[in-house]
């Protein structure tokens, strides 16, 4: 098959039935061919007189344009939606595995008994700045590279992931150094302890990058197999009565090196070819990526805030700088723990609704927009009434077991309960996101986000500070109200005019 042909065939399994050459055009430079490149590979001087010359074949032979398909028995149509149910499924709860582990072990007493306070608290920070500081870099890498991965660009690809994974690693240094100076000139923790703090914020930074790239390609389940085989490592060497130190080490550069190994896997180059596309010029590579690097870091830090908040207001009798007190940690990390679940499938509701509206839109005629905007509207609160029944019923279980079996008393269950409304709350205001990022409105997402952040921030140390620690989850239900109420606000006018806001997308 001729390289002009696959193009076509490209342009076609977008759009089966383009209405004119225009929007043939617009697909073709959707998916990244400029004048240069197709006059270069297809010898047509520009992109209009190639989208001209397939609109044209299509015309002579209209059963091209038409893909004949049988119909899929519903066993077929069950094994398709699982399959993408998986895929978007695991592109969050990949990263959510860590964290589980850690909530079981925890809970099992065993951690408590291994670790000292001051140890365990150094430790959270560090998985805390890890996320936050690398999260925008994560962004940009699942982003960019998908995209030349998209196109067969497996070099240019491998190019872009690279350098931003050199840049965040860079800033983590810096970000290390600035840590352990003040560290040491506040005496934030034990000299010993800092150091350890350091090098695990560094190991995990550069771990949570290259699971970004072992992300860009299938299959999907090699993220899960480094937290699962480095979690047994750990637990294997607790069981030899080796020390927590080296577990956690041993399991974190096990985690590292099979990491560097896929993902040096993912570019493969078998065919040796050699890209005949450029990456933008810095300053438009800088613009373009720049929302998706704001929303990467706002995204974990308003995670993590009230966390920050609450172990900022340790009491000095405590001895430590920066501690969460049981109580509080036990009632937020379990509603953390719905709220990693429920993010990977909010995933899969976004992908279902987008697939939705673009193949409602194409059916659609100019007559019937209002009644295809009252059809979005009605699938979008049966979104967010799904999310508010899964986080009742997996919040209930989950607090009413603690409860029953004592692990919780009332102040962890409150903060429970406060949690997991707050962060109901925040997945609305994340699929808000998801819909505005797809209809390529990433400044509209970034405002309502910042804006609770800083309330999220200021009251919650506010509260924490003159009332009581455990009041910090306060200032992350209120940031979360915040930034789901406007977001809504922008969903809504967008699906008031879907004609418009899928044209421009």
């Amino acid at each position: 098959m001729s390289k002009l042909s696959e193009l076509l065939e490209k342009v076609l399994k977008i759009n089966p039935n383009p209405l004119d050459h225009w929007e043939i055009t617009a697909i073709i430079e959707s998916l990244g061919y400029t004048d240069h490149i197709v006059e270069q590979e297809f010898d047509f001087p520009n992109v209009l007189l190639l989208g001209q010359h397939f609109y044209q074949e299509l015309n002579k032979n209209a059963s091209l344009a038409l893909e004949k398909t049988t119909p899929l028995s519903w066993q077929q149509n069950l094994f398709q939606e699982i399959s993408c149910f998986l895929e978007q499924f695991s592109h969050s709860f990949t990263y959510a595995i860590p964290w589980i582990m850690m909530f079981i072990f925890e809970k099992s007493n065993k951690l408590a008994f291994l670790l000292p306070t001051e140890l365990a608290a150094s430790l959270s920070l560090a998985v805390i700045a890890s996320l936050i500081t690398s999260g925008g870099f994560i962004q940009i890498i699942a982003y960019r590279g998908k995209f030349y991965f998209n196109l067969g660009e497996i070099e240019l690809a491998k190019k872009i992931s690279l350098q931003f994974l050199f840049l965040g690693l860079s800033i983590s240094v810096i970000v290390d150094f600035l840590g352990v100076f003040f560290g040491f000139y506040l005496n934030l923790f034990t000299d010993q302890y800092l150091i350890i703090t350091a090098v695990y914020y560094l190991a995990l930074s550069l771990l949570w990058m290259l699971c970004a790239i072992i992300s860009l390609k299938k299959p999907v389940w090699h993220i899960p197999t480094i937290f699962i085989f480095s979690g047994i490592l750990f637990i294997l060497l607790i069981y030899l009565d080796k020390s927590f130190i080296l577990a956690q080490t041993t399991a974190i550069i096990f985690s590292l090196s099979l990491a560097i190994l896929l993902a040096a896997l993912r570019f493969r180059n078998p065919d040796k070819t050699i890209s005949k596309m450029q990456t933008p010029r810095t300053p438009i590579l800088i613009y373009s990526l720049a929302p998706y690097f704001c929303y990467g870091f706002f995204y974990f830090s308003f995670l993590f805030a009230d966390r920050i908040a609450a172990g900022s207001a340790i009491s000095f009798a405590s001895g430590l700088s920066f501690a969460l007190d049981s109580d509080y940690k036990n009632g937020i990390d379990l509603a953390l723990l719905v709220f990693l679940i429920l993010i990977a499938i909010t995933e899969y509701l976004h992908y279902k609704f987008m697939n939705f509206w673009y193949k409602k839109a194409k059916e659609t005629s100019f007559n019937d927009i209002h009644f295809l905007s009252s059809k979005l509207k009605s699938y979008y609160f049966k979104i967010t009434l799904a999310i508010l029944i899964m986080y009742s019923v997996l919040g209930s279980l989950f607090i009413f077991y603690f409860h029953k079996n004592s692990i919780f008393n009332i102040k962890a269950t409150e903060v429970a309960v406060i949690g997991l409304v707050g962060y109901f709350i925040f997945t609305v205001g994340l699929i808000n996101n998801m819909i505005l990022f797809s209809l390529a409105r990433p400044l509209l997402v970034l405002k309502s986000m910042s804006l609770g952040l800083v309330l999220n921030l200021v009251i919650g140390y506010i509260l924490s500070h003159s009332l009581s620690l455990h009041y910090a989850v306060w200032g992350f239900v209120i940031g979360a109200s915040i930034f789901a109420f406007y977001s809504t606000k922008q969903v809504l006018s967008m699906l008031s005019q879907p004609d418009y806001a899928y044209y421009s997308s």
